[in-house]
Formats: C-alpha cells, sequence, structure tokens
C-alpha cells in the first residue's frame, strides 16, 4: 500500500508543481516554463495512472486470494479448531451465497480420539439412530454423492448443536466405532 500512497503523493505534487510552473510561464511569458509545467502534467498523470493499476491489481489479487477454494483441512480447522493427524477430510463443499447456499458439509475418516476431543469442545446432543431411517440422508443426499448418510452404515451417532440466537447450527454424524463422520454446519436458517 506503501507504493501506491506514494504514486499519489508524487502525483498530486507534480500537478501542484505543474499549475505553479505553469502560472508562471503565463505571467512571465516564457515557453520553457510551460514546456517544464506540461512535463510535469504528464509525469503527474503517469503517477496517477501507475497509482490506480496498482491499486486495481492488489484488490484484484486480494479477492482472487478470499474466493480461493479452501481445503478440506481448512474447513475441518475453522469448524471444530485442531485437526489430529488420523483426520482426513476427503470431500467438503463450502457455502457460497448466505440464505440460499448456507451448509458447509464435510465426509472424511477420523479417530475415536479425535471426535472424543471434538464432542468436549463443542457442547452437542446425542442421538443414536438407523441410517436408513434418516430423512436427513433424503434432505441433503441431493447436495452431493458422497453426503449419503448410509455410507457410514446401519447404525450411527449424532450429535447436534443449535445457537437458535445466532441462527447456527452444527451437526456431527459419525458411525458406531468412530472412524468415518459427515459434519453439517449450517448458518442463518
Amino acid at each position: 500500500m506503501s507504493i501506491v500512497l506514494t504514486l499519489v503523493a508524487t502525483g498530486i505534487f507534480l500537478g501542484l508543481l505543474f499549475i505553479i510552473l505553469l502560472l508562471i510561464g503565463i505571467i512571465q511569458k516564457k515557453k520553457e516554463m510551460i514546456y517544464v509545467a506540461l512535463l510535469c502534467l504528464l509525469l503527474g498523470g503517469a503517477c496517477g495512472i501507475w497509482a490506480v493499476y496498482e491499486a486495481v491489481s492488489r484488490t484484484v489479487h486480494t479477492l482472487e486470494k478470499a474466493f480461493e477454494p479452501s481445503t478440506g483441512a481448512e474447513l475441518f480447522t475453522s469448524t471444530y479448531g485442531a485437526m489430529d493427524s488420523c483426520t482426513t477430510v476427503m470431500h467438503f463443499k463450502l457455502a457460497q451465497l448466505p440464505r440460499i447456499d448456507n451448509f458447509n458439509l464435510m465426509q472424511g475418516s477420523t479417530c475415536p480420539k479425535q471426535i472424543d476431543h471434538l464432542l468436549s469442545i463443542v457442547s452437542f446432543e446425542q442421538s443414536m439412530a438407523f441410517a436408513s431411517s434418516q430423512k436427513q440422508n433424503e434432505a441433503y443426499s441431493f447436495v452431493e454423492n458422497w453426503m449419503n448418510i448410509e455410507l457410514l452404515g446401519d447404525s450411527i451417532h449424532i450429535w447436534l448443536h443449535e445457537d437458535l440466537e445466532q441462527q447456527y447450527s452444527l451437526t456431527l454424524i459419525t458411525n458406531t466405532d468412530s472412524t468415518e463422520f459427515i459434519s453439517i454446519e449450517q448458518f442463518d436458517h
């Protein structure tokens, strides 16, 4: 950002110098002074164009970086905190548009130690259910094929954390031995 400010300051200085030299050249009727003033104007304009170019290119770079696809590990870490070495996020989908596409979805493998850690940092309500009878399977499987809860087995554990005030819910679904998981994070519901 300092180069942009330097260029803007230089452009302003050269613009002011142009005005001063132009006035002096007109008052004293010296063509050389007017030519120097025009040269200052050209240099000031070049500095201004360069400053705009730098600012736009930095903004574009920042936006590209912001919209870069995240990794599954980054999504897991932002949702649950530290990721153990036994955890692998195989599939994930990030929320794209608030209130329309407001789900972060993950599917992966893990270990019981990681699941115990996750359960200790978030206040979940637990239930055990049969995968074939889950309405959530129908609700989320249309998004991606890998969101099929039945892939976790016949019996699954479902942990739910809801914050109605923040309009936020986090659902963690694991198989009975806590080695596979599906995570559904919902915003603005």
